[in-house]
């Protein structure tokens, strides 16, 4: 008798563990290109420049820089897309809110190597329920390199792109873009 209730108990936990897999596939993650696109959208309806900052290393340059070509840059966060099932398996999500700076902050991460994509991180005023902030961090290797891009957008103000170059026998090279549209 003994047998068969600690059998019946860890049948019940393994399909509650199975469950719980199904149920994180099934989540709902946040909408990351939706937001992203709709202030694009929002960019392209208003009579502003982009400004974009580029420091290479020693090198300062500051240019105009189209709309069309911020939706390039754009989708570099944005793609691949970490809420189709085929990628969504590799992430874990955790929510919390932090009083102390009054931000709930949304966490998407991988422990695989597989994903390009290897953090996102949303930040959203409570308040008023906007986004305040996407953290994306991509990872590209290739046969003799490896860069790994942070890019920080910030709703109604800018994107930051940092990308950290490592090839084989050579020192790090690091190259900051920032690319300004709203008031600071």
């Amino acid at each position: 008798m003994l047998y068969f209730f600690c059998t019946l108990t860890l049948l019940a936990c393994n399909s509650n563990n199975s469950g719980e897999k199904n149920e994180d596939l099934n989540k709902t993650f946040f909408p990351i290109a939706g937001t992203i696109l709709s202030e694009l959208k929002n960019i392209d309806s208003l009579p502003i420049a982009i400004i974009r900052y580029t420091t290479n290393g020693d090198k300062r340059d500051t240019s105009i820089f189209s709309k069309e070509d911020m939706k390039k840059v754009a989708d570099e966060m944005i793609k691949p897309d970490i809420s189709l099932p085929e990628n969504k398996k590799y992430y874990k999500e955790t929510v919390f809110m932090d009083n102390t700076i009054n931000t709930i902050t949304m966490s998407y991460t991988t422990e695989d190597e597989k994903p390009q994509v290897r953090k996102i991180e949303v930040t959203i005023d409570p308040d008023n329920q906007r986004v305040k902030t996407i953290y994306v961090e991509k990872l590209d290797q290739y046969d003799d390199s490896t860069i790994l891009r942070k890019m920080v957008w910030t709703s109604g103000k800018n994107l930051q792109v940092i990308s950290l170059v490592n090839r084989k026998n050579e020192a790090e090279m690091v190259k900051t873009e920032k690319y300004e549209w709203g008031s600071n």
